[in-house]
């Protein structure tokens, strides 16, 4: 891609965020005023149209698989986690509460933007964090709103699960409701994506840039089979969500990879009919 084409769509995409912060932004003032929920109201219409859009900008294709119907009674999901691009790509999806670090409630126009679209935050390092956390997640549990988190704790560069951590699985014990693990892969070519982690001391306007320069990224998005919580310690929660996620991106590496070879493959073979076929003309022009 050339460079006049990544400054177009680095330009496009800091416009877009802006009129994001304005256009959703306005959509959770009406909401409050209106007294409308959350997740069915216009704040929730506004935040799909823009993550969709945002994600049709830097070309990244988000595809779903398995139970994302978000008519079913409210779970616990737990994914693992690559990019800020998580959060972007399963909002376009269903409606879900998502739990972010407490610096972003401090955010100009995003905190409080974020706390409007039922952001649920988290102290990390205070003393009882986690417990709060999971209290908090518990309630909206009960209110009937699913609630994701990322159970590694950080980001990763997509080639490995980091081991999910067990503390919060607990709001799903206590809220009576089924965890739902959910699978996160991006790909390019049919190979695991440079472009999309966001990891180590990256900013994120570096990765912006990065995704800019990108011809696209392909976003799967894999919504497993619920696990029924009642009688499981937050333990075996946790490490029954990691194994299923485990096992899901293995067969999408494998089957990204199988479909990348066979267009490989049959990119070869048309173009050596193609080189055939410039043979047998020459001859018959002899």
């Amino acid at each position: 891609m050339g460079r006049s084409t990544q400054i177009l769509k680095f330009c496009l995409t800091l416009a877009h965020l802006v009129a994001g912060i304005l256009w959703v932004g306005s959509a959770v003032v009406v909401d409050r005023l209106t007294g409308r929920p959350w997740g069915g109201g216009l704040s929730r219409r506004a935040q799909v149209l823009w993550s969709r859009g945002l994600c049709r900008i830097i070309a990244v294709q988000v595809l779903s698989e398995g139970d994302d119907d978000d008519s079913t009674e409210p779970c616990l999901l737990a994914a693992n986690h690559v990019s800020w691009l998580d959060i972007l790509c399963l909002a376009t999806v269903r409606p879900i509460c998502f739990l972010s670090k407490a610096e972003v409630r401090q955010w100009p126009f995003i905190g409080s933007i974020a706390a409007g679209l039922g952001t649920l935050f988290i102290r990390r390092g205070a003393r009882d964090a986690a417990r709060s956390a999971v209290s908090d997640m518990a309630r909206r549990l009960r209110g009937g709103h699913s609630v994701l988190f990322f159970p590694e704790g950080t980001t990763t560069a997509g080639d490995r699960v980091l081991p999910f951590r067990a503390r919060l699985f607990q709001a799903a014990s206590e809220a009576a409701v089924p965890v739902q693990p959910v699978a996160l892969m991006y790909s390019e070519d049919g190979r695991p994506s440079r472009t999309a982690p966001f990891v180590g001391e990256e900013t994120l306007v570096g990765n912006l840039w990065r995704l800019c320069g990108s011809a696209g990224v392909e976003m799967r998005q894999v919504f497993l089979a619920p696990i029924d919580s009642d009688g499981k310690g937050r333990s075996t929660l946790a490490a029954t969500s990691r194994r299923r996620v485990v096992e899901t991106l293995e067969r999408l590496r494998h089957d990204a990879l199988a479909r990348s070879t066979l267009e490989a493959s049959a990119c070869s073979a048309t173009d050596s009919q193609r080189r055939q076929g410039g043979r047998i003309v020459r001859v018959e022009n002899q």
